[in-house]
């Protein structure tokens, strides 16, 4: 346990603040000539980005879908779990991104033809109301 804690176990790329990661499959990253791949250290990007629990989970694929900063969670993955992943990030960049931006589009559209509908509602009832004459009787009629 003590060599998983002391950091200078731990092989930083110069200028990174985040452990290289490896992996112990036949193609992830291997770690350098003395070191040994294990989980060790907290987690890359300051601790959020992981698939530990189903939050992180989904706080990732969200960035995925979104596409924003997915490189870098890319390269994490290939390097720990190997390139078998990709298919994974093929899937969900190009069928999960589009479904969402659709999705976002739809919704959008649907408010903005509501809006549109109750406007003309308003505009109808405010003729309506505005074009009544009043008749010999004193009896406002349309």
């Amino acid at each position: 346990m003590e060599y998983i804690q002391n950091s200078d176990n731990h092989y930083f790329v110069e200028g990174s603040l985040d452990a290289l990661l490896c992996g112990n499959s036949s193609d992830a990253g291997l770690c350098p000539e003395g070191f040994t791949c294990m989980k060790a250290g907290r987690n890359p990007n300051y601790g959020y980005t992981s698939f530990d629990s189903f939050g992180w989970a989904f706080l990732a694929l969200f960035r995925l879908m979104t596409q924003d900063y997915w490189e870098n969670l890319f390269q994490l993955i290939l390097r720990a779990a190997g390139k078998t992943y990709m298919l994974f990030f093929v899937v969900i960049i190009f069928l999960g991104s589009f479904y969402l931006i659709n999705l976002i589009l739809a919704v959008v559209a649907m408010a903005y033809d509501e809006q549109n509908q109750a406007t003309q509602r308003e505009a109808i009832e405010k003729e309506r109301s505005s074009s009544g004459y009043w008749s010999n009787s004193g009896i406002k009629t349309w």
